[in-house]
């Protein structure tokens, strides 16, 4: 029983041995090139990944770095805010009498 168990796992293991080096295959025919992986899809009987269209994609603020503000520019937006919001309440009174 042990024996079947074992032949069993070995068969596996080189089925998924033969898929990683098919992959590796793949991989480095992409390094050299897109266009080889294309033309030699049809032969090696493997699904290649298509290449990427259109524009690549923008560079956002994200990767630029994180922006910090300064206590002053802080303390002037928090300035502000608390005069429209005063001002909003202002209003909002005068309606109510």
């Amino acid at each position: 029983m042990e024996q079947f168990i074992l032949e069993a796992a070995l068969e596996g293991l080189e089925a998924q041995k033969a898929r990683i080096e098919q992959q590796i295959r793949v991989a480095k025919l992409w390094i050299k090139g897109p266009e080889i992986v294309v033309r030699k899809k049809a032969k090696a009987g493997v699904q290649a990944p298509t290449p990427k269209r259109g524009r690549p994609a923008k560079k956002t603020a994200s990767a630029k770095g994180k922006r910090t503000m300064s206590a002053e520019g802080r303390a002037k937006i928090i300035a502000g805010q608390k005069k429209r919001w005063a001002a909003f309440r202002k209003a909002k009174k005068k309606g109510k009498k």
